[in-house]
């Protein structure tokens, strides 16, 4: 009974003693151990290369220039137009030519052209802007039109009693007006003087397609310069 009560003793103490732990040091060389290897790897910083885009070149343009020579050609159609309606009334019979010349200054058939002409051309030169001359060739023709029917209109509306007028009799004054030399002078002349400053307006104007196409060439350049640049700073990152 001696033995068997020892024994039993025994395995009561085997039971209630826990079972022996492994020190911290050796469970943190294991987990050290079992991570892999792409865990304890760290991913290099990427680096950020700011590259300056080239900044676009501004399109130059030629419309102030055309509007500044479409006034200056107005005055010279003003001026034109009086010349050439001088030597129609020299060479057709009658007297006072100065009288003449002076009466037909104070009247609309001189100063409506004029003001037609204006409004005609310096709409001709926005509109052309950097064309070359063939255009305000056609332009021209435009000028000489829109400076005659506009005219023609202008000068039958302002007519004294022109509301009292029968249609017979309003078309006998409206082909009177059609006919009149004063408004086919400033027509023809309105015509040759958009025509020569539209040379003029052309001329700077190819000048000006010229630098606009050079100014687009250097921007392509530096912009495949930059681009270069910024593939050559991205392969060494």
């Amino acid at each position: 009974m001696t033995d068997d009560t020892a024994k039993s003793e025994q395995n009561k103490t085997e039971i209630l003693e826990p079972a022996t732990e492994p020190a911290p040091e050796e469970t943190q060389e294991l987990a050290a151990e079992d991570l892999p290897e792409a865990a304890t790897t760290t991913t290099p910083e990427r680096q950020v290369v700011y590259v300056h885009a080239p900044t676009p070149p501004k399109v130059r343009h030629n419309r102030v220039y055309g509007v500044l020579l479409a006034l200056l050609g107005t005055v010279v159609f003003a001026l034109a137009y009086l010349g050439v309606v001088a030597i129609y009334v020299a060479v057709t019979p009658g007297d006072d030519f100065q009288a003449r010349i002076t009466a037909f200054l104070n009247t609309s058939t001189y100063w409506v052209p004029i003001l037609y002409f204006a409004a005609a051309f310096v709409v001709l030169a926005l509109i052309l802007n950097r064309a070359g001359w063939g255009a305000f060739v056609g332009g021209s023709l435009v000028v000489g039109v829109l400076v005659y029917g506009l005219s023609l209109g202008t000068l039958f509306l302002i007519q004294n009693n022109v509301t009292q007028l029968t249609p017979d009799e309003a078309q006998v004054v409206f082909l009177a007006l059609a006919g009149n030399a004063g408004i086919i002078l400033a027509a023809l002349v309105a015509r040759e003087t958009a025509l020569w400053f539209g040379l003029a307006i052309s001329v700077r104007g190819r000048k000006v397609r010229a630098r606009n196409v050079e100014a687009k060439a250097a921007y392509d350049a530096e912009q495949a310069e930059k681009k270069a640049e910024y593939e050559r700073a991205a392969t060494t990152v």
